[in-house]
C-alpha cells in the first residue's frame, strides 16, 4: 500500500489520502503514544499506525488510485476483512487452525499474484 501511494503522490503522500476522521485520531494517538515511549521502535509513515483492518477503510476511501491494482473493490476488501479476522485470533493468542492457515495463505498470494505485476514496475 504503502509503495502504491508513494508512487501515486510521492513521499509526503499522506495529505493526499482521505482518511476517515477515527483513523486520523487512531494515528495521532498512537504516534503520541511512540512519542512518550522512546524505547519503542519507529513504525514508519502514518499507514503504519493503523490496523489491519483499517487498510481495507484506506483503499475503500481512496479508490480512485488503487482501482488499477485490484479487480474490484469487493475482490480486494472481503479478502482483508477475513484476513483481519484471522489476524486478530492471532494477535489475542487464539488458536487458528488449518482452514484459517490455509485462508491466509491463499488470499495473500491472490492478492499478491494481483498487484505484483503492477507494483514491481
Amino acid at each position: 500500500m504503502d509503495k502504491i501511494v508513494t508512487f501515486t503522490y510521492g513521499d509526503s503522500y499522506f495529505s493526499q489520502l482521505t482518511i476517515p476522521r477515527n483513523l486520523q485520531r487512531t494515528i495521532t494517538e498512537r504516534q503520541k503514544n511512540d512519542d512518550a515511549n522512546q524505547w519503542l521502535s519507529v513504525r514508519g509513515t502514518e499507514l503504519f499506525y493503523l490496523d489491519f483492518k483499517d487498510l481495507g477503510a484506506v483503499i475503500d476511501n481512496n479508490w480512485d488510485i488503487f482501482k488499477d491494482y485490484f479487480p474490484s473493490q469487493s475482490f480486494i476488501l472481503s479478502k482483508l476483512n477475513d484476513m483481519a479476522e484471522c489476524r486478530n485470533k492471532i494477535a489475542h493468542n487464539s488458536y487458528v487452525d488449518d482452514v484459517e492457515r490455509n485462508l491466509m495463505r491463499t488470499y495473500y498470494n491472490v492478492i499478491l499474484r494481483q498487484i505484483s505485476d503492477s507494483v514491481d514496475k
